[in-house]
């Protein structure tokens, strides 16, 4: 945020910074209450959008240190013997985290559901169960993640796309 700004400050006379869920961001972006969003939602069936990739967000696997030393480990045997904290359907990233395990054919307990990276890392750390996070997410924690073992999920072939979406035209080069 703080280095965005620096760029822009010249070149806009008003900036704010929001943050949020996907749903909630999108609809203050259709709503024209924003004119930039960073998101990964294509957005596709709204005419009038250029879209500008950003980055590749790769799923990973949280797992408690303590949980995974005890173990040969294996999703399939870490899915049988503890409980999925996920996110909550309501979020892009719950969504994409069942359509990943439906992929790697894993049946996952749920016992835990939350929107709260913080609350899932907590969760994950405490040994409550393990969790599938982005690398974004992550890095909202990293101050937290003692006691947490982070892999990479499948090979590192799960992953989302964020992109920077704005109305053609409107904001000249500034997107």
């Amino acid at each position: 945020g703080s280095k965005l700004i620096a760029e822009l400050r010249q070149r806009t006379e008003r900036l704010t910074l929001r943050s949020g869920l996907t749903s909630s961001m999108v609809d203050a972006f259709l709503n024209r209450e924003i004119d930039i969003l960073v998101t990964d939602e294509t957005l596709m069936d709204v005419e009038g959008l250029e879209r500008f990739f950003v980055l590749r967000d790769p799923m990973l696997l949280a797992v408690s240190q303590q949980k995974i030393e005890d173990m040969d480990y294996s999703l399939e045997k870490l899915a049988s013997f503890q409980p999925l904290i996920r996110y909550g359907r309501g979020a892009n990233i719950g969504k994409l985290s069942e359509v990943v395990l439906r992929r790697m054919r894993i049946l996952a307990n749920v016992r835990y559901e939350t929107d709260d990276t913080h609350t899932l890392m907590s969760f994950v750390r405490d040994g409550h169960g393990w969790a599938i996070l982005t690398a974004l997410c992550l890095a909202q924690t990293l101050h937290a993640v003692d006691g947490v073992e982070v892999l990479e999920l499948g090979g590192s072939r799960h992953a989302r796309t964020i992109q920077l979406i704005a109305r053609k035209g409107e904001m000249g080069s500034i997107p």
